[in-house]
């Protein structure tokens, strides 16, 4: 009876070590995921600053300042605004 009583005690105390080993495992994994969405938050902060960088760079302002700045003759002076359709009514033609 005292060895049966034993091996159960030793039963319980393998599953307790067991469980709270399993929960250590629990609290460590949601720690690492709670810092890797912070990683994830800053990542897609910093991505989202270069994106509008480059949408500032891109503009056709910016655009035509830089071509005359490196003096390529590339920009005409004339051209006040950028057309943002993709083709010219027909009514205006083509210029040239």
């Amino acid at each position: 009876m005292a060895l049966r009583a034993c091996m159960l005690l030793l039963a319980f105390a393998a599953l307790a070590l067991a469980v709270i080993h399993l929960r250590s495992q629990q609290v460590q994994s949601a720690a690492k995921g709670v810092a890797l969405e912070k990683e994830r938050i800053a990542l897609r902060r910093e991505l989202w600053k270069q994106q509008t960088m480059v949408a500032r760079l891109r503009t056709p302002a910016r655009l035509y300042g830089s071509l005359e700045w490196f003096q390529t003759n590339l920009a005409r002076r004339d051209v006040q605004s950028v057309s943002t359709s993709a083709a010219p009514k027909p009514s205006e033609g083509v210029r040239d």
